[in-house]
């Protein structure tokens, strides 16, 4: 292919990416409308301020979460029906629909960034009250509800987000540590080596291990531990959240 002819960006073109990037869809009539002033900083800050206000970027905000936290759009498939037999597709739809409503109300009600980490609040529905063990509004209805803060903090304690970062059947403090080191913290961990799974496959493990004894085995593996000595003690501490993000006390082995 021969080299592309250079293209000037054009009103239009910069009111399309804006429009796109904010709200997912094309420019309404008033972005139009002022597409020939967005060489102007002014006029761009206040296109976006616009935008952002709006309701239809609320799918593109809640996008910008999901992808720092590495949650998912949750599905029933993602869960083992032997563990989690009640977890239908409608209870991942009001999984789903709670993170979003959970991090919207965060942007849309002057939330900071410690209120993002340390709220209590959480939105649900019949399913997921259900979930959090709390009665449960009218049916069809939301609520926003306190939780108890001696278990949740903010968005790291969504189950949503908890039940993305695990496994089907069991939690994954690696996931979750890892979130907390690279996101949160932003250290850079590198890549895992090419036989990380193999060599963990070697590690010999107590019958029914518990989260902790796997982390230990683990990090006394040298070449293991100058990662996982990191991440698995910030994972161990949402250990106490299952695959779906509800709250135990045992594992499944009784443990």
């Amino acid at each position: 292919l021969g080299a592309l002819a250079p293209h000037r960006v054009t009103d239009l073109d910069l009111a399309s990416r804006l429009s796109f990037m904010l709200t997912d869809s094309i420019p309404d009539d008033e972005l139009l409308a002022a597409a020939p002033n967005l060489g102007d900083p002014a006029t761009i800050d206040a296109q976006a301020t616009r935008l952002l206000a709006s309701s239809r970027a609320n799918t593109s905000l809640a996008r910008f979460f999901r992808e720092w936290t590495g949650t998912v759009q949750v599905s029933s498939a993602d869960k083992d029906p032997a563990f989690f037999p009640s977890f239908d597709a409608a209870h991942a739809r009001s999984m789903n629909d709670s993170f979003d409503r959970f991090v919207l109300d965060q942007i849309r009600n002057q939330g900071t960034l410690r209120t993002l980490l340390r709220t209590t609040d959480a939105f649900v529905d019949a399913n997921m009250a259900a979930l959090l063990g709390l009665p449960a509004p009218p049916a069809g209805q939301w609520a926003k509800v306190t939780l108890d803060d001696k278990r949740y903090s903010g968005i790291v304690t969504q189950p949503a987000m908890l039940a993305s970062l695990a496994h089907s059947a069991e939690s994954s403090f690696v996931f979750r540590g890892k979130f907390i080191r690279k996101q949160l913290l932003c250290e850079n961990l590198g890549m895992p080596p090419p036989d990380a799974q193999a060599t963990f496959n070697t590690i010999p493990l107590p019958p029914d291990p518990t989260g902790k004894d796997i982390s230990a085995a683990v990090v006394a593996r040298a070449e293991c531990s100058g990662c996982h000595a990191l991440m698995n003690p910030a994972g161990l501490s949402m250990e106490q959240f299952d695959a779906i993000g509800q709250w135990r006390t045992t594992y499944s082995s009784g443990k």
